[in-house]
């Protein structure tokens, strides 16, 4: 089993990437979507939430160098990385203003990448 997976649950529906040996990706952003510790894609309720990257966790970015720790990442309920725009968060406008993976990040506990309108 290879690629992108639904797996339906009783109340939820479960979103796995697996790689070529079988193995869930765990930690890891693969094709705009990030996948949790237990290899689940995360995703919002509804709308667009803030998934703060819990402590001693590194995410990496599949076929990049890139590693993220400290931070948090804007998501939608399909589980997509917000990359451009601005979404409606916490009661306010936020408005993206540079590259996309430094645009969707909230580093060390700041609002330092972003205009809040």
């Amino acid at each position: 089993m290879t690629g992108k997976r639904k797996v339906e649950g009783e109340s939820d529906d479960y979103h796995d990437y697996f790689r070529n040996n079988g193995q869930a990706y765990i930690n890891i952003i693969v094709g705009g979507s990030l996948y949790g510790r237990l290899g689940v894609r995360v995703s919002a309720g509804d709308g667009y939430e803030l998934y703060q990257i819990p402590d001693r966790i590194i995410i990496y970015e599949k076929g990049s160098s890139n590693q993220f720790k400290d931070c948090g990442f804007i998501i939608n309920e399909s589980g997509k990385l917000k990359k451009s725009g601005t979404v409606k968060l916490m009661g306010f406008d936020i408005r993206f203003i540079i590259g996309w993976l430094e645009r969707m990040m909230l580093c060390e506990g700041g609002l330092g990448n972003w205009v809040i309108e």
